[in-house]
């Protein structure tokens, strides 16, 4: 028969209530845990970060950037046409005149372009020579047979009035002496016809001339031209200086206009630098700057800022406004500080990486003992290179972290550790 084992049954249901009592005192754990988590923060190394204390006065608004120095005056050599390049006569470094000779290209087709123009215009002035000279004899029996027209109406004329005379003492008939009028006239006449003649004639040939020039002082220019390209094949440095490039190599085939060379007076020199976008809407012209050469600063201007923003900066000229260190040499690197302006009183602390004028961004706050930071928003104003202002958020006095925290985007605190 079956014995009744109320034990086992209590020991069973005892068992039961323990687990669930531990799975909830396990849960209860977890949970505190995490919320401890929440409020002392994640934990991070507090030399991994940047930590600047907020102040309130003066702060410099600058903006800072990177470039090289340019020469102030320089010339791109380039190619006049297209052709090949033979030799390069003077390489880079060299000190020239601006008749020196840097490069010599060749081009076969200018060559016998020249020899076709060269040849044209001898064949083109004899023509013209000519046919002044055919024009000249023409005019010529024009005029003689005016003469010979003049002289017989002068003839006519006197035998004219002659009979004329006899008529009237009736030794001669009036018919033969109005024949004799008739004559003259007609001589007259036609002299005057032979004047015209020898007028317009005249003028044709001063218009055939005229053209006749025109066409050769076209070929004279053609041959001109021709012989200035096949000059500028020995390609010229062009201004006094430095060749600081030269950008091809015999054998090289190059097209109308491509640089060939790069040549710059070595004694005047700017310096241009990028300056990020965000900070360049400050940028004016004239405003004091400060550039580091070889170690040494020397005071400038802001004289240019160009209109186009290139990988999200503008870049910036300016000019030295004393001489340069000796060491000073075109295309060095340089750094740059342009001071905008200077704001009497603000609140103010280190520039967060990310920080934009008029953004909010989020920072954390170091607590007073220094041992835990909680997430803000801090309202920024003014941006300079270094420091930005602060509207809003924080106080004189509180520490915020300003290096890049993404790594702890989500949490609310962090633990310093």
């Amino acid at each position: 028969m079956d014995i009744a084992r109320p034990d086992i049954a209590t020991d069973k249901l005892r068992r039961r209530r323990i687990i669930v009592l531990g799975a909830a005192v396990l849960f209860a754990i977890i949970a505190v845990a995490i919320a401890t988590l929440g409020r002392s923060g994640r934990p991070v190394e507090r030399d991994s970060v940047w930590i600047d204390t907020v102040v309130e006065g003066p702060m410099a608004r600058d903006m800072r950037g990177t470039g090289s120095l340019v020469p102030l005056e320089f010339r791109w050599v380039a190619a006049s046409t297209g052709a090949r390049v033979e030799k390069v006569i003077v390489p880079a470094g060299t000190s020239v005149s601006a008749d020196t000779v840097l490069l010599e290209l060749s081009n076969p087709e200018l060559d016998e372009a020249l020899m076709a123009a060269s040849s044209a215009l001898p064949a083109a002035e004899a023509d013209a020579s000519a046919k002044r000279v055919s024009l000249e004899n023409q005019l010529l029996d024009l005029r003689s047979a005016l003469l010979a027209t003049e002289a017989d109406r002068t003839i006519a004329t006197m035998q004219a009035d002659a009979e004329a005379e006899l008529s009237r003492r009736g030794i001669v008939s009036g018919l033969t002496s109005r024949q004799s009028r008739v004559k003259a006239e007609q001589l007259a006449r036609r002299s005057d016809i032979e004047k015209e003649r020898v007028a317009k004639f005249g003028a044709n040939i001063a218009t055939q001339n005229r053209a006749e020039n025109a066409r050769l002082t076209q070929l004279r220019a053609i041959e001109a031209r021709r012989r200035a390209d096949v000059d500028n094949l020995r390609v010229r440095a062009g201004l006094e200086g430095v060749v600081q490039q030269v950008v091809v190599e015999a054998g090289q085939q190059v097209a109308l206009g491509a640089n060939l060379a790069r040549v710059a007076k070595p004694g005047r020199l700017m310096a241009q630098v990028r300056i990020a976008e965000f900070l360049a809407s400050d940028l004016r012209i004239g405003q004091a700057a400060s550039v580091t050469v070889g170690g040494e600063s020397v005071a400038a201007k802001v004289s240019r800022i160009d209109p186009a923003v290139v990988s999200g900066s503008v870049l910036v000229d300016l000019r030295f406004d004393g001489e340069l260190p000796a060491t000073a040499r075109p295309d060095q690197t340089v750094n740059a500080t342009v001071v905008v302006e200077t704001i009497a009183r603000a609140l103010n602390v280190g520039r967060p990486g990310a920080a934009r004028p008029g953004e909010t961004v989020s920072l954390y706050r170091v607590s007073p003992d220094g041992d835990s930071a909680e997430r803000i928003d801090v309202a920024i104003g003014r941006v300079s290179a270094d420091r930005v202002e602060i509207l809003s958020g924080v106080k004189a006095g509180d520490r915020l972290i300003l290096s890049d925290t993404r790594a702890y985007e989500g949490a609310e605190q962090l633990s310093l550790q």
